[in-house]
């Protein structure tokens, strides 16, 4: 039997805080052992806290760093909890600066209040402003060593594998550290804020639809390549790109960081993605949510792996 994910009884961590960043409703608490989750309410009609949580599994599994992601309950509604991870043993480390700090620190008319649509947050201002900043390489748990720009092409990986089009100027960003004992230097932070993903905001009913659907433009296969992210490719660009050409952009600039992540991918047993999925409690998820998630992730590795051929 499968071990199903716990939820967490959040009700008497008090909240100290509330979180500006991003649009979800969400504030601080912090638990009893001194640690801090950030509780987020999903959205209404959408199942955000579920896929939050299935999205931090699924980069766990390719070795993506992210954010530690548990579900969570906060009077009577279920959430997802992410740890803060600018503190190590409940004491602040680092400070985050997200991509729209960064970007107008450069250039002070950077429309950083700009939630959404924003052309100058294209692929390459944000890999060219990670190695700007001199964020320090990342040792992953396999020894690997990789570069800043690098580690984010498996965010971007990530994304499409998941179906993410979230990935706006808030929702990523740089480790600043803020205690003088802390050596480490600026570095990248870990993805967080993955909930837009795995169909989460569909109702069963359209689930279900594209699942059985013969039309080849309305299936799943079709409907997961339609799906965009939040940056563009250049300040020109009408829309973000797709989430499949952001990886392709990435590729050109560092193949090697690139076909490292799609390597992690291939590498996956066939049902390593389908168990994150079973372990969901029961009643968070319905059967068809399950499975088009399945479906999604199948989908989209697919498409991803097809990348490597030259």
């Amino acid at each position: 039997m499968t071990d199903l994910y716990p939820i967490l009884d959040a009700n008497a961590w008090p909240s100290p805080e509330l979180e500006t960043l991003g649009t979800k409703s969400k504030a601080w608490l912090t638990a009893p052992n001194g640690y801090r989750w950030l509780y987020k309410r999903p959205r209404p009609g959408t199942g955000d806290d579920w896929a939050e949580k299935v999205a931090a599994e699924l980069a766990a599994l390719i070795d993506v760093p992210r954010a530690e992601v548990e579900l969570g309950l906060r009077g009577d509604v279920r959430g997802s909890l992410s740890l803060d991870f600018t503190r190590e043993a409940g004491i602040r480390k680092w400070r985050l600066a997200p991509g729209n700090e960064l970007f107008s620190q450069l250039d002070p008319a950077y429309p950083k209040d700009q939630f959404r649509g924003v052309r100058q947050h294209s692929l390459d201002r944000v890999l060219d402003v990670l190695i700007q900043s001199g964020a320090r390489q990342v040792a992953l748990r396999d020894g690997t060593v990789l570069h800043a720009p690098e580690v984010f092409c498996g965010y971007l990986i990530l994304d499409a594998w998941i179906g993410n089009q979230d990935r706006h100027h808030e929702n990523w960003g740089l480790l600043f550290p803020t205690d003088a004992s802390n050596l480490l230097g600026t570095v990248l932070a870990p993805g967080y804020d993955h909930a837009s993903c795995l169909g989460q905001g569909l109702t069963d009913d359209e689930r279900e639809k594209r699942l059985l659907s013969k039309d080849r433009g309305y299936a799943v296969d079709a409907w997961v390549l339609k799906a965009r992210s939040a940056i563009f490719a250049d300040e020109t660009a009408k829309k973000p790109m797709l989430l499949m050409e952001a990886v392709e952009q990435a590729r050109r600039r560092y193949p090697s960081g690139t076909g490292y992540w799609l390597d992690k991918l291939d590498g996956l047993p066939a049902d390593a993605w389908r168990s994150v999925i079973e372990r969901l409690p029961h009643g968070v998820a319905s059967p068809v949510t399950r499975h088009f998630a399945v479906r999604m992730l199948e989908q989209n590795r697919t498409n991803l792996l097809r990348l490597r051929i030259p």
